[in-house]
């Protein structure tokens, strides 16, 4: 299938920004990383007098505690940088990015049909499931949120019923994802 080519441009604006925050983050840590290094050199290094070695100290216990509430509050960044409406965003594309088994009421399903359609079945949850996160609803005012709330209901009751029924198309899933809140991704 051809994506669209608004949704095929969000989609690598989006990866562009998930490798510049990641590289942002791993930037930061080794940044404060070099800095504890350094700085137990500096306290280490033989024939420096007293108060050079205080101040390494200090600077290397300082830059360590730095370094590992960094580390900490960063690894869920550097692992999965976007955010919970642009997650939401990648589960939608990901499920048009492949190919539906045809619902034909009069024949059963292959495993692999089946698989394919829990698979796309799961996205889709996925999708509604990212708006419901923390992070989503905390940055947003109300407008936006009563937003965010109509979209994941709309693919808790119309999107994966149509898709369970077969009536779902992969033309229709692309206008939702352009005409939804994810325009704002």
């Amino acid at each position: 299938m051809s994506f669209d080519k608004d949704l095929r441009l969000k989609h690598e604006r989006l990866q562009i920004e998930k490798r510049k925050r990641r590289w942002r983050y791993l930037r930061n840590i080794v940044l404060t990383f070099v800095l504890v290094v350094l700085s137990y050199l500096g306290f280490t290094s033989p024939g420096v007098n007293s108060g050079v070695v205080t101040f390494f100290v200090l600077t290397f216990v300082g830059s360590f505690i730095v370094f590992l509430i960094l580390t900490v509050s960063t690894v869920e960044g550097i692992w999965s940088p976007l955010r919970p409406v642009e997650k939401a965003f990648e589960a939608v594309y990901e499920a048009l990015s492949k190919t539906w088994p045809t619902l034909d009421e009069t024949r059963e399903l292959s495993s692999d049909e089946k698989f394919m359609k829990d698979y796309v079945r799961d996205l889709l949850d996925e999708a509604s499931q990212r708006f419901a996160d923390e992070g989503s609803a905390r940055v947003l005012d109300d407008e936006i949120r009563d937003l965010f709330e109509r979209t994941q209901k709309s693919i808790e009751s119309r999107l994966i019923p149509a898709f369970e029924s077969g009536k779902l198309s992969p033309e229709t899933l692309t206008s939702f994802a352009k005409g939804s809140c994810f325009a704002i991704v």
